[in-house]
């Protein structure tokens, strides 16, 4: 297999990352502000999770031109005996939910367990209660989004694939 798919398969792991990091910024974004209007609350807020999620998009579809960029020339090739790319994405679907889920469990149990706490001593409209809310939403959806990646890599990787050859028109 040329180095530079597999730089490329690199590339899209990352911008996968990138990506549910980005998403998991907007829904944590949107979950804090939509509960109470604040003066904190502007468009600029979201700023970070979209360039996230931008920069997540346009890494997926430059992955091959920036693999070539960055591989040696003359073009190398590495023996993968029976590993397919298919073989590869599954993988690193495994490896990428592995990682959210590892990252993020503890936090999101820890951010429950003080959610629950304080929605039965502090009232509804307290900032303690929104901001913990707040805090809660990033590692949960993280920690679901990496055992989503887990449960599904097979059908993603196969999805990518198909989506891999329309794209470079195969």
């Amino acid at each position: 297999m040329p180095l530079n798919d597999i730089v490329a398969i690199v590339l899209r792991l990352f911008s996968v990352s990138w990506l549910v990091q980005g998403l998991t910024g907007l829904a944590a974004m949107a979950a804090a502000f939509a509960s109470i209007p604040s003066p904190y609350s502007s468009p600029w807020n979201y700023a970070g999770p979209v360039f996230l999620v931008t920069v997540a998009v346009a890494t997926w579809f430059l992955a091959p031109g920036l693999a070539r960029l960055v591989t040696p020339r003359p073009e190398a090739s590495i023996e993968l005996r029976g590993l397919t790319r298919y073989d590869l994405y599954c993988f690193a679907f495994v490896f990428l939910g592995s990682y959210f889920v590892l990252s993020s469990a503890a936090n999101a149990i820890n951010s429950t367990h003080f959610y629950l706490f304080l929605s039965r001593t502090v009232p509804q409209a307290d900032p303690q209660r929104q901001t913990s809310f707040y805090e809660l939403t990033q590692p949960l959806i993280t920690c679901v989004a990496g055992g989503l990646c887990i449960a599904f890599a097979s059908r993603l990787s196969k999805r990518l694939l198909i989506a891999e050859r329309k794209y470079e028109g195969v």
